[in-house]
């Protein structure tokens, strides 16, 4: 991950194309963040932020890619 965080939401789905982990929020801070992994490719990006920082958050994904 590219900022360390514990007590995340997290989904599996699709992000442009390829299917990875979404993880959002968090404990250090109530982070606000949110990235994907991409395990093909073993990559960790930014995809945005949350209005507003989450801990012990539930994470469900609405609509298509």
């Amino acid at each position: 991950m590219m900022e360390k965080r514990s007590g995340h939401g997290c989904h599996v789905g699709l992000f442009e194309g390829d299917e990875g982990v979404f993880v959002a929020g968090g404990t250090r801070d109530y982070l606000a963040s949110a990235e994907f992994y991409n395990p093909t490719r073993d990559v960790w990006q930014a995809i945005g932020s949350l209005n507003t920082g989450r801990t012990f958050s539930p994470m469900t994904m609405l609509g298509r890619e």
